[in-house]
């Protein structure tokens, strides 16, 4: 029997949120469900095939905060009319809020928190956060009957700020492309590769302090920094690139989705060294185009080593530079093998039709009771 699922989310576009609500809405339709996504303008991409996409306008006043007067009128309508299930993904948002204060029947409410309640994203913006958290946010995630978050690590945050309600754990999935082995030029040096927003979240100031460490030594290798810069920041670490007299050091600005691809595959190895990260899809997206990985201990990703495609270190510059200088001296055919295994585990145990599967059957659990999937805690 379909399920009726509606999703909430601030945005959707470029970026790791952005990217992976649609796909799991895709992947949740594939599956023969009704689903239906509303997010705040403006949308940086067309609506998933099989998806209903409804974008509403925000509210000039506090514009950040997506005051949406369709969206509130929208949300009550699928809470009473439509949905079986209301999926809010994210917080700090309207988008996030109004599900929260609905007047609710049989529709379930679902929350995905994305990594906003990890603590240094809950420090970042921290004032503001204050006022909306009490006011606002935290009643309407309190509604909650279910949280799906993507990892132990986003689990023990949910449960740090109080919530005791039921948690599925669904890892994101990804999206597995065609390998094209002549991405990479020979002529070109060897590349280690960071690609995400420009955003302080990310520790791009860590990776430039131990590129300078390293860049004497391994001077075959080149960093390449690609994003969409947020806030600001992006000129800011190039400020601090000139600052520390980097060399072969490439600023990229925004990468769209069908050049991603071929960037990850150009690259030996890929780096993530955020501050905190609730899954890290792009961690997954290098895995899956074939490249090894170097990810913050912040993020959720131990099984790296176990897997044999990348490390897992701590990100201050003196740790972060020891640990790429020890994958950058590795010969181009012994990355290329870990990348070749970290494709294998992507395939085995990340696809969107098993994210979609174990999502589905959290809604079914939720409206009809009964024993509990294993993945609930």
């Amino acid at each position: 029997m379909s399920l009726r699922a509606t999703h909430f989310s601030p945005h959707i576009g470029n970026g790791g949120l952005g990217q992976s609500i649609p796909r799991l809405c895709r992947a949740l339709s594939a599956r023969g469900n009704e689903i239906r996504l509303h997010v705040l303008e403006p949308a940086g991409e067309a609506a998933p095939p099989g998806v209903a996409l409804i974008v509403h306008p925000r509210s000039a006043w506090l514009k950040p905060l997506g005051i949406s007067k369709s969206l509130k009128e929208a949300t009550q309508d699928e809470a009473t009319q439509r949905a079986d299930v209301l999926h809010v993904h994210s917080l700090w948002t309207m988008a996030s809020i109004y599900p929260g204060r609905a007047r609710r029947d049989r529709c379930r409410l679902v929350h995905s928190p994305r990594g906003a309640m990890a603590p240094w994203a809950m420090a970042h913006h921290k004032w503001r956060k204050r006022l909306v958290w009490p006011l606002l946010q935290r009643a309407a995630v309190a509604n909650a009957d279910c949280f799906v978050v993507t990892s132990e690590k986003e689990l023990a945050d949910v449960r740090r700020l109080g919530f005791a309600q039921p948690a599925a754990i669904v890892p994101n999935g990804v999206d597995i492309p065609q390998l094209n082995f002549a991405a990479k030029p020979p002529a070109v040096p060897r590349r280690l590769l960071f690609l995400g927003r420009v955003h302080p979240v990310k520790a791009i100031d860590r990776l430039l302090y131990s590129w300078s460490l390293l860049q004497a030594r391994f001077a075959e290798w080149e960093l390449v920094v690609a994003g969409e810069d947020d806030g600001g920041y992006l000129a800011k670490m190039q400020a601090l690139s000139v600052q520390l007299k980097l060399e072969r050091v490439v600023f990229t600005g925004r990468v769209c989705d069908p050049e991603r691809n071929a960037l990850y595959q150009s690259a030996d190895l890929f780096v993530l060294p955020s501050h905190t990260e609730n899954f890290g899809i792009v961690v997954a997206e290098a895995l899956a185009n074939g490249v090894p990985a170097v990810v913050s201990r912040f993020a959720p990703w131990n099984h790296l080593e176990a897997e044999g495609c990348g490390w897992w270190p701590d990100t201050h510059p003196p740790a972060l530079a020891e640990c790429l200088a020890s994958a950058m001296a590795l010969p181009a055919a012994a990355l290329q093998s870990m990348g070749a295994r970290g494709r294998e585990w992507m395939i085995r145990d990340f696809s969107w039709a098993r994210a979609a599967e174990m999502t589905e059957l959290t809604y079914r659990w939720l409206l009809g009771g009964g024993n509990a999937p294993g993945w609930i805690g």
